[in-house]
C-alpha cells in the first residue's frame, strides 16, 4: 500500500506541476489588450490601391515642396518648413466615410495631413462610397528629413477613422529623399472621378 500512495503523490504532482507549466505558457503567450485592438495593417507603394474595410486609397505621387499654394490664389503656406505634397485617389466601399486619419511617420515622429488649405485638400473630408475622389494631402515637415537617412523609411498611413483600433489601416511606404523637389506647386481643389 505504501508504493502505491507514493506512486499516486508523484503522479499527482507531477499532473499538478504539468497543469502550472501549461497556465503559466498560456497566460504568458495570450495577446495583451493592445494587441487584440491593434489596427490591421495593408501595405504598399506608390502606385499601388490598396483596400480596407471601409477605404480604398491609391498613392498617385508625392513630391517636396517649398510653397504650396491653393489654385485661386486664397491660401499660400506661409512657413519655413518644407511640405510633402501627396496626390491621392479615394473612395469609401459599402458605407459614406471619411479620410479621418491621414498621417506621415517618420521614425518615432508622427506627422498629420494640414486642413490650413481649406477645400484644396482632401484631410478630413467625407468619401463616398464607390466614387473616387482625387486630390492632394500636405504634410509641413523639417526641410532637413528629406536629406537624412530617416527619410528613406517614411509610412503613409490613412484610415477612415481617427480611432484605427480594430479596423484597417492603409500603409504606402516611401522613400522622401528620392522624391522630385520643386519651389512652388499648385493645389487644385479635390475632384470627383468616378467609379472605379
Amino acid at each position: 500500500m505504501k508504493g502505491t500512495a507514493l506512486v499516486r503523490r508523484v503522479l499527482n504532482g507531477t499532473a499538478l506541476l504539468a497543469l502550472l507549466v501549461v497556465a503559466g505558457f498560456i497566460a504568458n503567450t495570450a495577446p495583451t489588450e493592445s494587441v487584440e485592438q491593434a489596427a490591421m495593417p495593408v501595405t504598399g507603394s506608390i502606385g499601388d490601391t490598396l483596400t480596407g474595410r471601409n477605404l480604398v486609397v491609391t498613392v498617385d505621387s508625392a513630391l517636396v515642396a517649398k510653397t504650396p499654394r491653393a489654385a485661386n490664389g486664397s491660401w499660400l503656406a506661409d512657413s519655413t518648413g518644407t511640405w510633402l505634397v501627396v496626390d491621392i485617389t479615394a473612395r469609401c466601399g459599402d458605407e459614406v466615410c471619411s479620410l479621418g486619419s491621414s498621417n506621415l511617420i517618420v521614425g518615432d515622429t508622427t506627422w498629420s495631413a494640414t486642413e490650413r488649405a481649406t477645400g484644396f485638400t482632401l484631410a478630413g473630408q467625407r468619401l463616398d462610397s464607390g466614387i473616387n475622389r482625387s486630390g492632394s494631402l500636405l504634410f509641413e515637415v523639417p526641410t532637413d528629413l528629406f536629406e537624412s537617412s530617416g527619410g528613406r523609411t517614411a509610412r503613409l498611413e490613412f484610415a477612415s477613422q481617427v480611432d484605427t483600433r480594430l479596423d484597417s489601416v492603409l500603409v504606402f511606404e516611401l522613400d522622401l529623399i528620392d522624391l522630385e523637389t520643386v519651389d512652388e506647386v499648385e493645389i487644385e481643389r479635390p475632384t470627383l472621378v468616378g467609379a472605379p
